[in-house]
């Protein structure tokens, strides 16, 4: 194309993650509207902010007993497990053989003691491929300090 204007270039585009982070914020704000209506059916208080301010690929929240109560689209895309799949499981369904004892022992004491944790924990896909998942836990209480519901924030370490 010609342009008379003298400043004006075309440039190439050099690199798909441009695109691709409008397409990460667009499924990360979808992720936390649908988060939002699950906290107020469920009169859950969850800090969107700072959920917002973190980096993800996957919401999961479990209930007290870490039965799965609901996932964010990403975790079909991270997982290959769709939505219904993994409702009423326990996340430890994405462990394997080659999952430390050590990592899992670290979420089951944070689990226990109702506190915040970070890992990296070995997980599996539905195809069998392993990789390696980091975990934000948060435990989520009523305003009456009852713990309900744990909010894992989750997102595949590279």
């Amino acid at each position: 194309m010609k342009t008379d204007h003298p400043t004006f270039r075309f440039h190439p585009l050099l690199c798909w993650d441009i695109v691709a982070q409008g397409l990460y914020q667009k499924r990360n704000r979808l992720a936390l509207e649908s988060l939002r209506k699950f906290a107020a059916k469920h009169q859950l208080h969850i800090d969107l902010h700072a959920v917002a301010e973190k980096d993800f690929e996957a919401l999961v929240i479990t209930d007290a007993d870490q039965t799965i109560q609901w996932v964010s689209h990403g975790f079909k895309s991270m997982t290959g497990y769709p939505a219904a799949y993994a409702k009423q499981r326990k996340p430890s369904f994405l462990q394997g053989p080659a999952t430390r004892a050590a990592d899992r022992q670290h979420i089951r004491d944070a689990v226990l003691r109702h506190q915040p944790c970070s890992a990296t924990i070995l997980n599996y896909r539905k195809d069998g491929t392993s990789y390696q998942c980091h975990i934000e836990l948060i435990p989520l209480f009523t305003s009456n300090h009852i713990l309900t519901h744990f909010l894992a924030l989750e997102k595949e370490a590279r």
